[in-house]
C-alpha cells in the first residue's frame, strides 16, 4: 500500500491508539511511527524523567500526565480518553508491522461483526527474534471496540469483552528486553505485583515450593518448549521465566509470615 493510499485511509479510518509510558525514550518513537495510520494517538505518561514526552510530542498533542495507579487502571484511563470506538492499545515497546497495519485498515474499511481481535506477537530479545520458549508466539488483544469492554487484572492485564473475537495473524513486534539486567529488574517487579494479588486472593504456598516451581518453569521453557534453540537469549529468557516464579512464591510466603505476626 502506497503512502498516498495510507494517508487517504487515515482521513476516513476512525480508530484511536493509546499508549501508556514511563521512561520509554528508547522505544517510544518506534511505537508511535508504526501508528501513523490511525485517526488519533492518546499517550498517558506517569512521570517520565527522560525524553519520552518530548519525543512523543512529535507524533501527538493528546498527551496526559497521570500518576501511576496500576497497569489496568492506566490502560483504561487512556482508553476513556480516546474519541473513537475502535481502539488500538499498544505498549511502548511494541511496533505494528506494515502487514498488520494493512490488515487492520482492511478490516475496518470493509466492516466486521467482530468486536475484538487478538493479534499474533513476535517476541524479541535485544532485537533478536525469539522463536521458542513459553508463550512464543504470544497473542495479545490489540484492537477492539471500547463500548464492548475494558481491561481487568493486575500484572498482565486482560480484556473483558462482549461480542465475538477475531484473529489477526499478521504480527506486531514486541521488543521486550535489551539487557539481561533489565529483564531481571522487570521480572522482580512483575513477581511482586503478582504475589500481592495472590495474597489478596488468599492463596498460600509452602516455603520450599518456590524452588520447585522456579526450576520447573525454567525446565519447561528451556527444554520442553525448546528455548535452547534460541541460543544465549533463549537461555536468558528461560532463566527469567524461572526466576519470576521463584520471586513470586518467595514474596507471597513473606507476605503471609508478616501477616501472621
Amino acid at each position: 500500500m502506497s503512502d498516498e493510499n495510507r494517508s487517504g485511509d487515515k482521513k476516513n479510518l476512525k480508530v484511536s491508539a493509546c499508549v501508556i509510558t514511563l521512561n520509554e525514550e528508547e522505544n517510544i518513537e518506534r511505537a508511535l511511527k508504526s501508528l501513523s495510520f490511525v485517526d488519533e494517538i492518546v499517550l498517558v505518561d506517569s512521570g517520565s524523567s527522560d525524553k519520552t514526552v518530548e519525543l512523543a510530542k512529535k507524533y501527538t498533542d493528546r498527551i496526559y500526565h497521570r500518576d501511576w495507579s496500576g497497569f489496568t487502571d492506566q490502560r483504561n484511563f487512556a482508553i476513556d480518553k480516546c474519541e473513537n470506538d475502535w481502539v488500538i492499545p499498544l505498549d511502548a515497546d511494541e511496533e505494528i508491522t506494515p502487514e498488520c497495519r494493512d490488515k487492520i485498515i482492511s478490516i475496518l474499511k470493509e466492516g466486521t461483526d467482530k468486536t475484538w481481535f487478538k493479534i499474533r506477537r513476535k517476541e524479541h530479545f535485544n532485537s533478536v527474534h525469539m522463536t521458542h520458549g513459553i508463550d512464543i508466539p504470544s497473542e495479545q488483544n490489540r484492537l477492539f471496540r471500547k463500548s464492548k469492554g475494558r481491561y481487568a487484572g493486575n500484572v498482565h492485564e486482560y480484556p473483558r469483552m462482549e461480542g465475538e473475537q477475531g484473529y489477526i495473524d499478521e504480527p506486531i513486534n514486541h521488543f521486550s528486553y535489551k539487557r539481561f539486567g533489565e529483564m531481571i529488574d522487570r521480572t522482580k517487579s512483575y513477581a511482586k505485583l503478582a504475589a500481592e494479588e495472590k495474597f489478596r486472593n488468599g492463596e498460600r504456598r509452602k516455603y520450599f515450593y518456590k524452588y520447585g516451581s522456579g526450576a520447573a518453569q525454567f525446565f519447561k521453557s528451556y527444554i520442553t518448549h525448546f528455548g535452547f534453540l534460541d541460543g544465549l537469549y533463549g537461555l536468558y529468557r528461560s532463566i527469567g521465566n524461572g526466576l519470576e516464579f521463584y520471586y513470586r512464591q518467595d514474596i507471597l510466603y513473606k507476605l503471609w509470615k508478616k501477616d501472621e505476626k
